[in-house]
């Protein structure tokens, strides 16, 4: 009973997945910073470079494994967070430094001084 449901399910969760990953995007525009994602329901976000006041960084199990990433960019404001889903590592860390110039690199700098 249990590998027939499975033989349903998998080819919904390949539907799913296909259309998940079709469906991400991302993008510096005019200063500001645009992000979208969802399956069924797509979600765009939008926020000013400037409203931006902090980065995370976050990393599943998956992600590690697939080199990918989720970047938060945090915020006062709305939501209180725009999230990046499954970009590269290497492109997360380029996103952060485009949208705000200087603040990876600051950080470098300040703890080199200690």
């Amino acid at each position: 009973m249990a590998w027939r449901l499975s033989l349903v399910l998998l080819p919904i969760a390949a539907f799913l997945a296909w259309d998940r990953a079709r469906s991400l995007g991302h993008a510096l525009i005019e200063a500001s910073l645009v992000s979208r994602r969802g399956s069924l329901v797509r979600r765009r976000s939008a926020l000013a470079c400037e409203g931006v006041i902090g980065w995370n960084l976050r990393r599943s199990f998956f992600q590690r494994r697939a080199g990918l990433a989720t970047l938060v960019a945090t915020t006062a404001a709305g939501r209180q967070r725009i999230d990046v889903q499954d970009v590269p590592l290497g492109e997360a860390l380029r996103l952060a430094d485009e949208a705000l110039p200087g603040l990876l690199t600051f950080l470098d700098w300040a703890d080199a001084d200690s």
